[in-house]
């Protein structure tokens, strides 16, 4: 079962935006992190490993967590590296799917 207290979530607003919800912030000391869309999004380690999420760069999570801070016009101007950039499609991918209960046809050919 999953602390409440203790987890970094990505959560989907009704707007349709997202935001980083966290009663109690956790400093991530280590180079990896862990990604679950069934459970919220971020995990930290504790919950991670009881639920068996995936492994994601400490990097991905400070990319996803800085780029809900821009502005949309904002965005184009991020550079990420190549293997950030498939973690979060895996990761952000995983997400949309899971809230949305549908696969995406077009995320297969890609």
């Amino acid at each position: 079962m999953l602390e409440a207290s203790c987890c970094i979530v990505l959560v989907v607003n009704g707007g349709g935006g997202f935001f980083l919800s966290s009663p109690r912030f956790i400093l991530l000391t280590s180079k990896s992190a862990f990604f679950s869309a069934d459970h919220g999004g971020a995990l930290c380690p504790g919950c991670a490993r009881a639920v068996g999420a995936k492994e994601i760069s400490a990097l991905s999570l400070e990319a996803i967590r800085r780029m809900l801070l821009l502005k949309d016009e904002d965005i184009s101007r991020v550079a990420l590296p190549k293997s950030v950039q498939a973690e979060l499609k895996e990761a952000v991918n995983g997400f949309a799917e899971y809230s949305l209960e549908r696969k995406f046809k077009a995320m297969e050919c890609l």
